[in-house]
């Protein structure tokens, strides 16, 4: 019964000790250590003392001597009370419990005699570890004295040969004894306690150190705007945080406790579109001990979106997984940086389409689909006929709002998958991939051209403009990207030329025209070269009389290897080149001369006309065969120009019915080739001279 009961009430009396006492304010590491070895000494004597207590008291009772068992409960009562005050000043409860062990050493003396000094030599071994090695001392030699007095005054037991008789010298030799082995006991617990002291102060130190690097890689993990970690993952790919910095709170949303208590929670922040491509590349890493470099996105809370950047390398790596440390950084103005550089540099800033940039990549992406898929690919070049005129008229502002619904409308066009750009000024271009037949492309032409013709509103304007396109396609016509922008710029030139206001597919025919102005360009250097260049004479011829009295002067190019160059290839070539004044001051000039001459041997009042602008080379007066409609509107003006007292010339007069016509008309003058072609001035003279001799 006796164990079993001293285990209970040990148990209850561990359970009802408090813990050992918090370090005072402002004392030394040493003095905290002692302490908690007192608190350590009460618990554990209270926790030894409770079994000897408690079979002293079985004891008394079955032999009613109460003597033993009382002094051991006032020992464990005096021992009890001490540990349940942790409160009371250490030093106070380190001389009762020294006292209660020296008071108890010599009860045992006097009752049982001088083997019992091994209880009075713990008194000075306890002082040397919880007292001032001067107190410690003291101890020792109170103890020393005691044990003389006290074994002297009693005449205590102590079988020893050689005193009987001489008590006094033999507890003097027993003290004698006593004192070296309380020394050495003394000196070892001195010793030890110093060796504490120097580890403890040593230990501080360290702790010191360690918090103070804390502090500082806390500090310089806020400066950094990511979450450094050191994470551990095993062969399952199971990740277990050792240290997560503040940052964790700043791009995840979680606190480092919250990251280093559960592995798993970064998880959960992972974009759904960016989740096997992690798995994937963390899952690699695991098994390679590779270095991670990825980029993904994560969902906040609230809806938003983030970019962060993860890297990590290993640190250690064995058989049960990986220990890495990595950083992982909040990229989104980055990333907002990157596409706004990336859409700048791809698409226009005004419409919002494609630039020519983009338009590259795209048709690049659509001849390999092509390619791939044996399709045809259609590319338009389309320009906005009279948009200059809308931008004078209206300002920048205007052409610009014009310049956005015009892309608006060619979008809605054509399909989702095709690609409507903006090559810049007023010209655009859309791709075509994976066309069925040529029909269609004749048809989304037609739409585009139709939707351009509808009036613009800017503001409180309106505004007309219309659409010229050329039209290339591939592989036809060519299966270079270069090649097939030039090949549509080359129809486009054909469908302005035209008339505007239309569509041209490009041809062989094209190309080769576009090669010979292109030959003729590198050789226009001076187009007044009095050895190239010439003036013809077509006569303008009176009505009424047949006599010639007026001429336009043309110009013609006489090609040191081409021969005679119209002026409606030579003409767009210098005016392009911008030399196209020079061109018009030596015709005027050399016209100028040749009507003096002509003044003096022709007629007194001979004239030339000369044309200021190219657009004058083209004939302008067509509508003289489109039946009675267009004669009655010639007559209009014949009556009107006579009303203001002025002269009317008919331009392009083809066939003898337009002649008589004309005549009896009332025109003045008429020009054309059923009259006389343009001719050189000496070819001139003898037509002018003939028709005279004609008139007579």
């Amino acid at each position: 019964m006796a164990p079993a009961l001293s285990t209970s009430a040990a148990s209850v009396i561990t359970r009802l000790l408090p813990e050992p006492p918090a370090a005072p304010a402002g004392g030394s590491d040493i003095d905290h250590w002692r302490a908690r070895l007192l608190h350590t000494i009460l618990r554990v004597g209270v926790l030894l003392g409770a079994v000897p207590v408690l079979l002293s008291v079985t004891r008394a009772l079955q032999t009613g001597d109460w003597h033993n068992a009382l002094v051991a409960l006032s020992v464990l009562g005096a021992v009890a009370a001490m540990a349940l005050r942790p409160g009371l000043p250490t030093r106070l409860r380190t001389w009762t419990l020294i006292g209660v062990l020296y008071l108890l050493s010599i009860w045992l003396l006097v009752r049982v005699g001088a083997v019992t000094q091994t209880y009075l030599l713990v008194c000075p071994m306890l002082a040397s570890l919880l007292l001032p090695w001067r107190a410690a001392l003291a101890v020792l030699l109170g103890c020393t004295a005691t044990l003389v007095l006290v074994g002297w005054g009693v005449d205590a037991e102590l079988p020893l040969r050689g005193y009987e008789g001489q008590p006094l010298l033999k507890w003097l030799t027993v003290g004698a004894n006593f004192l070296p082995g309380g020394a050495l006991a003394t000196l070892c617990g001195t010793f030890l306690l110093h060796r504490i002291e120097r580890a403890l102060v040593l230990q501080r130190e360290l702790a010191d150190q360690l918090r103070a690097e804390q502090t500082m890689l806390r500090e310089v993990n806020a400066q950094i705007p990511g979450m450094v970690y050191r994470v551990h993952v095993d062969r399952t790919g199971k990740p277990t945080f050792v240290y997560a910095s503040e940052g964790a709170r700043r791009v995840f949303g979680f606190d480092p406790e919250t990251v280093m208590a559960d592995g798993h929670v970064l998880a959960t922040r992972w974009h759904p579109d960016d989740r096997a491509r992690l798995q994937a590349a963390m899952r690699k890493a695991t098994e390679t001990g590779e270095p991670v470099n990825v980029e993904y996105r994560l969902v906040m809370p609230d809806g938003e979106e983030r970019w962060v950047h993860a890297s990590s390398t290993v640190i250690h790596h064995d058989e049960h997984g990986a220990v890495r440390n990595g950083i992982i950084m909040d990229i989104t103005e980055r990333k907002a940086s990157e596409a706004l550089v990336w859409r700048q540099a791809n698409f226009d800033a005004l419409t919002g389409l494609p630039n020519r940039r983009m338009l590259r990549d795209r048709l690049e992406q659509a001849i390999t689909r092509s390619k791939r898929e044996r399709e045809s690919v259609a590319l338009m070049l389309i320009d906005l006929d009279h948009f200059k005129e809308v931008n004078d008229t209206l300002g920048h502002d205007g052409g610009d709002q014009l310049l956005v619904e015009a892309g608006r409308r060619i979008r809605a066009c054509v399909r989702e998958s095709d690609t409507v750009a903006r090559m810049g000024g007023d010209e655009f271009t859309v791709v075509l991939p994976g066309l069925g037949t040529p029909d269609r492309v004749d048809a989304i032409a037609n739409a585009i051209i139709a939707r351009l013709d509808e009036v613009f509103l800017l503001g409180s304007e309106r505004a007309f403009v219309s659409a010229s396109i050329g039209i290339t396609l591939f592989p036809g016509d060519g299966e270079q990207i270069e090649e097939l922008l030039k090949n549509a710029d080359q129809a486009l030139y054909v469908a302005k030329e035209n008339g505007r206001h239309g569509f041209r597919y490009f041809t062989p025919e094209l190309q080769e025209q576009a090669q010979v102005r292109a030959r003729l360009a590198l050789t226009v250097r001076h187009p007044v070269d009095p050895r190239q260049s010439r003036l013809h004479y077509q006569p303008i011829v009176e009505l009424h009389s047949g006599r010639v009295t007026k001429a336009e002067a043309l110009i013609r190019w006489m090609h040191p290897e081409r021969g005679m160059i119209s002026p409606a290839l030579f003409i767009p070539i210098a005016e392009s080149s911008g030399l196209i004044g020079d061109v018009g001051e030596w015709v005027f000039h050399t016209a100028v001369s040749q009507v003096r001459d002509w003044r003096v041997r022709l007629d007194p009042q001979f004239q030339i006309s000369v044309n200021r602008s190219p657009l004058q080379f083209r004939s302008d007066v067509a509508a003289l065969d489109q039946g009675a409609t267009g004669r009655a509107l010639c007559k209009a003006v014949i009556v009107m120009a006579h009303e203001l007292g002025m002269k009317v010339v008919a331009e392009g007069v083809e066939t003898e019915s337009q002649h008589v016509w004309l005549r009896d008309a009332g025109c003045d003058y008429a020009q054309g080739y059923w009259l006389a072609r343009p001719m050189p001035a000496d070819a001139f003279e003898a037509f002018v001279a003939q028709r005279a001799l004609a008139c007579v």
